[in-house]
């Protein structure tokens, strides 16, 4: 696709990339705080009301999406953002129920469900555009969001759950989890944030497009890079915070482990990223982005590692320092970005502008490991 409209074409739609990404925040966490409370959850009951919040959550967060494509430009890539946002809602919040009740085959179908149709409509549909690709996008996210409905319309009939049953769900269960999910959502919402802010705000400066496609480019495949990590975690993360609250393993042990795995493969991945890149360059010789790929992956990758962090917090339940900590990673974030756009030349904006959201991250992983050992004082 990306040899198929070239760098300044891809470029040009870097912010539809970076909607759709934020999107997933607009249910207010409600798939982590279901991730965080149902393992801790005894009674059928209670287990029952999460699966019955994930769908009233998600509702309100499609109406949203609705509104927000009524409200928009009469533009085609708007009506394609709003589809495959709420397509990869629904898919998200499938794949949260599966999580928890630890289905990992049915995530992975969900996911193939999502791919290999994508592969399929890219070789069938024309692309020779970004308008399509975003087109046939929202073909493949459909089928697995439809998918992603049988699944959760299997857990209600197995698990005879009355949805429209509300007294059910009593005022201060939805409000507990409501909060505990918005906390998390802030939290959530900064790794994206880190990675991506950077591309919206030279979109909206109107920097060069060529050279945004490339650096979105390069993200794109830093994401791809990290996504084993991140499927890793995400099917881990109900029985590491079980495995924690319960003593199985001490968070000391949990944090050392963690970093010298994160460590030692990075170091690998950015060999391996270093000796294939001249293969790379012969299949998109449009795309020299060796440096932005190594920044976007150590980014990526920084970012994924914070998931042993998040336990810690979700386990512990320190969300509000954790957001205090990420408030001030994200003000070194802004503050970077701005001095980078006052004080270097827009051509200098390629090297500089990527180095924002690596060192932020890094000092978020400072700030939360300082607040993790103060916390082991008390």
């Amino acid at each position: 696709m990306a040899n198929n409209v070239g760098p300044s074409e891809y470029g040009s739609f870097a912010y539809a990339f970076i909607l759709i990404t934020y999107s997933a925040y607009i249910v207010f966490g409600t798939n982590q705080s279901i991730v965080k409370h149902f393992p801790l959850s005894k009674k059928e009951n209670e287990k029952n009301y999460f699966f019955k919040h994930g769908i009233y959550v998600t509702g309100l967060g499609l109406l949203l999406l609705f509104l927000a494509f009524v409200l928009s430009p009469d533009e085609k890539i708007n009506a394609l953002i709003v589809l495959i946002s709420s397509n990869k809602l629904i898919i998200e919040l499938s794949v949260t129920f599966c999580r928890v009740q630890e289905k990992v085959a049915r995530i992975n179908i969900l996911y193939f469900c999502n791919t290999i149709p994508l592969l399929i409509f890219y070789f069938h549909f024309d692309t020779t555009s970004m308008l399509n690709f975003f087109m046939i996008w929202s073909y493949s996210t459909t089928i697995a969001a439809l998918v992603g409905l049988i699944f959760i319309f299997s857990i209600f009939l197995k698990q005879k759950i009355n949805l429209f049953l509300f007294e059910n769900v009593r005022r201060e269960h939805f409000m507990k989890t409501f909060f505990s999910g918005l906390s998390l959502a802030i939290i959530g919402f900064s790794t994206p944030f880190f990675a991506s802010f950077d591309k919206l705000i030279l979109s909206y400066i109107n920097y060069d497009s060529a050279n945004l496609g490339l650096m979105q480019f390069a993200d794109n495949l830093a994401a791809i890079i990290a996504l084993g990590f991140g499927s890793l975690t995400f099917i881990l993360t109900p029985s590491m915070i079980k495995n924690l609250n319960e003593g199985v393993i001490s968070k000391s042990e949990f944090i050392k482990q963690g970093y010298l795995i994160y460590g030692s493969a990075t170091i690998i991945i950015i060999l391996l990223i270093i000796l294939i890149y001249p293969i790379f360059l012969s299949i998109f010789p449009d795309y020299k982005i060796l440096y932005p790929l190594i920044i976007q992956t150590l980014t990526r990758l920084s970012i994924s590692a914070l998931f042993m962090l998040n336990i810690l917090v979700m386990v512990r339940s320190l969300e509000i320092i954790q957001i205090k900590s990420i408030v001030k990673s994200l003000c070194i974030f802004i503050c970077l970005l701005i001095l980078n756009i006052l004080f270097f030349q827009s051509n200098y904006y390629f090297y500089a502008v990527p180095l924002c959201g690596l060192l932020s991250t890094v000092s978020l992983h400072l700030f939360l490991i300082r607040d993790n050992k103060i916390m082991d004082q008390r």
